[in-house]
């Protein structure tokens, strides 16, 4: 759906997570006619994390597994956000503590503040 020529804002989440996907999205801007807008970081601290994560319940969520999910996604979403940086995508660090519907509102202000 994202190729259809009505279409004219993309969202996309949880993608990239690696930096040559980064580089294909910009890269490529022109075959897929898209640019990145945007790009939203949801900062939680580990203690929150911890405690989501313990309420989900699956067996493997152990605080030793969890560490090293934040390792890997700290090495490879790093250069992934300074590639976007670099290439003068806005960041943005919003606040991922809080309820649902706060965490939404404070998506949507950015968006909104960036005129997409």
């Amino acid at each position: 759906r994202a190729n259809s020529k009505n279409v004219k804002q993309v969202i996309l989440d949880g993608y990239p997570r690696q930096l040559a996907q980064a580089k294909w999205l910009i890269e490529n801007k022109q075959n897929h006619g898209r640019n990145v807008d945007l790009v939203i970081v949801l900062e939680v601290p580990r203690s929150e994390l911890m405690r989501r994560l313990e309420i989900r319940g699956r067996l493997d969520d152990t605080p030793e597994v969890i560490d090293e999910r934040l390792r890997i996604y700290r090495q490879e979403m790093y250069p992934v956000l300074n590639y976007f940086n670099e290439n003068g995508v806005r960041i943005a660090h919003i606040d991922g503590t809080g309820t649902v519907g706060q965490v939404h509102d404070r998506i949507m202000e950015e968006i909104e503040s960036c005129g997409i």
